[in-house]
């Protein structure tokens, strides 16, 4: 929703598309969803960080971006009153129901910056959060390339900067990117394009990097790679085949949000449909842990057992009579071990 603030002769942009809403079962959808989420993303980060199935900076990475989600749950705290009407913007108590408009007659007025203070807090929350996940879940596939890069002792070291480095970078741009969107500096096109360029960056980088490992496994026969480098060979595929739903997962889910957005925001949609599509971007965007959680856990077993809790199941999957593959997978842990 835009805000024009009359006395000061500028605009601010909150993330969210609903104020005043009479609709308490909304309310309540969201409060649950704000529950469930939390304990999906507490539950996602203690079995990334609590198991070992890839390098830690990738779980670190993954980690990361993850629990940013919470700044959702705080804004929310800021903005639900505002939403469903509790905490009047001016003498208006009218429903509203768009993410942005170019028309001024369309905008909430209001007299001052110091009435919308705290629904300022919640929008900068929420952008700042919109912003991590497309720049944030970017900066993930970077650490495949240097994995890639580092191919002769990456998985034996701990390199925290390639987690550090492209973190300190996401909240550089993010932030910038939070305060021109919110002083409404930018158009809904801009950040159309972010998440769009996201998408593509994302699937692209996945794509390629898998690619160039499996041609230097083609290459690996010969005697210019050691037993390091073939291993981390073998590993870089092996978590780029665990992460690649998720990445395929993320994108999809980008470019829908996008689409979405794009033709509510031209009015392609109009009336109750629209306050609906609305409703439909704002799941899509601030709730995602739920699928993308899910997705995560289920491309590797022993994440997907332990994300609910099946702990006997992992044992006796642990103790079976190993098949050729997991001979394979047990030889490169204990020559991974030896290093160490």
């Amino acid at each position: 929703m835009i805000i024009k603030i009359q006395n000061e002769n500028r605009s601010v942009w909150i993330p969210s598309p609903t104020l005043n809403s009479d609709s308490y079962i909304a309310l309540l959808f969201e409060i649950f969803w704000i529950l469930i989420c939390s304990i999906v993303v507490i539950r996602c980060v203690f079995v990334l960080l609590k198991t070992r199935q890839v390098h830690l900076n990738l779980s670190l990475a993954i980690s990361i971006l993850w629990l940013q989600w919470f700044e959702v749950a705080l804004a929310k705290i800021f903005m639900l009153p505002y939403q469903y009407g509790f905490y009047q913007l001016n003498a208006s108590t009218s429903s509203v129901s768009n993410f942005w408009t170019s028309d001024s007659s369309k905008m909430i007025l209001v007299s001052n910056y110091e009435s919308i203070s705290n629904l300022c807090i919640g929008g900068f929350l929420l952008w700042h959060y919109v912003y991590s996940l497309a720049i944030g879940s970017a900066a993930v596939a970077v650490e495949r390339i240097f994995a890639t890069f580092f191919i002769g002792d990456y998985e034996h070291s701990t390199r925290r900067l390639i987690v550090i480095i492209p973190a300190i970078i996401t909240q550089i741009i993010t932030l910038r990117l939070t305060v021109s969107s919110l002083e409404h500096k930018i158009s809904f096109g801009t950040v159309i394009g972010v998440f769009t360029v996201q998408g593509v960056y994302l699937f692209g980088t996945q794509i390629f990097v898998f690619k160039y490992n499996k041609r230097l496994q083609s290459m690996s026969n010969n005697n210019k790679y050691s037993l390091s480098s073939k291993y981390q060979i073998s590993e870089n595929l092996r978590v780029l085949n665990m992460i690649r739903s998720f990445v395929l997962a993320c994108s999809i889910y980008t470019l829908i949000a996008c689409l979405l957005f794009y033709l509510t925001v031209s009015q392609y949609f109009s009336g109750e449909f629209e306050s609906f599509i609305n409703h439909i971007i704002e799941t899509l965007i601030f709730f995602n842990p739920i699928i993308l959680s899910i997705v995560i856990m289920h491309s590797n077993k022993f994440w997907w057992l332990k994300f609910w809790g099946f702990r006997s199941k992992i044992i006796r999957d642990e103790t079976k009579k190993p098949d050729i593959a997991d001979e394979t997978d047990i030889y490169f842990r204990q020559l991974k071990n030896a290093w160490v």
